[in-house]
């Protein structure tokens, strides 16, 4: 049994995919193989069906690990030996934590929207298609002295002759009072080598507390 791909990463309502593949020493005969798995938030099927002469097999598993969960599950072979490789693989399901909150932007987007902010790791944030679809915005706080680590991203695309908008953040941090982080940049157009006059805020509010 082997597994292409052993460490996984959904979002919250992400379908929770997980394929291993069956190799068989004999695949003269058709059978019924039995997979095991020792995690019970893994469901599998209770059997695999093989055809004569079909050597090879993926099968789909799927987890149903709770948001913020990060588990191993070890899924193996019944009559182990008979299979060729390795009788069983071990796979790693980390699911983001999520909060939802607000980005506000006075300036040049002149507007507030919802948002959704997963937890990469503890003080590590990304919020999805952020200002733009397909543009993600990552930023790191230090909840300690409430610094805000937040590089310079691309966070759009004005048009075909400008290109794309960059934020260069110039100052930033967050107030645990208000769940808010505060960022002072510049948006730059660094496709052209030019950018927006001035020095933009934004804010990102969380709804909850992201230390709890």
């Amino acid at each position: 049994m082997t597994a292409e791909n052993t460490a996984y990463t959904f979002v919250p309502d992400d379908e929770q995919n997980i394929t291993v593949t069956i190799h068989r020493v004999d695949a003269t005969m058709a059978e019924s193989v039995k997979l095991l798995c020792d995690n019970e938030l893994f469901t599998l099927p209770t059997s695999v069906e093989f055809a004569a002469g079909e050597k090879d097999k993926d099968v789909t598993v799927i987890g149903n690990v709770p948001t913020g969960g990060n588990v191993t599950a070890t899924i193996s072979l019944e009559n182990a030996f008979l299979y060729a490789n390795s009788p069983s693989v071990s796979v790693t399901v980390n699911v983001y934590r999520m909060f939802t909150g607000m980005i506000a932007q006075p300036t040049l987007y002149e507007d507030q929207w919802k948002c959704k902010i997963y937890e990469l790791a503890v003080g590590e944030y990304m919020i999805p298609d952020a200002f733009a679809d397909g543009y993600d915005y990552k930023f790191k706080i230090d909840f300690e002295t409430n610094e805000v680590n937040a590089p310079t991203q691309f966070v759009g695309y004005f048009n075909d002759d400008y290109g794309r908008i960059g934020l260069a953040p110039i100052s930033a941090k967050y107030d645990p009072e208000n769940l808010m982080v505060s960022i002072l940049a510049e948006f730059t157009l660094p496709d052209i080598g030019a950018g927006f006059n001035g020095q933009h805020p934004v804010y990102i509010v969380f709804d909850e507390d992201p230390q709890q």
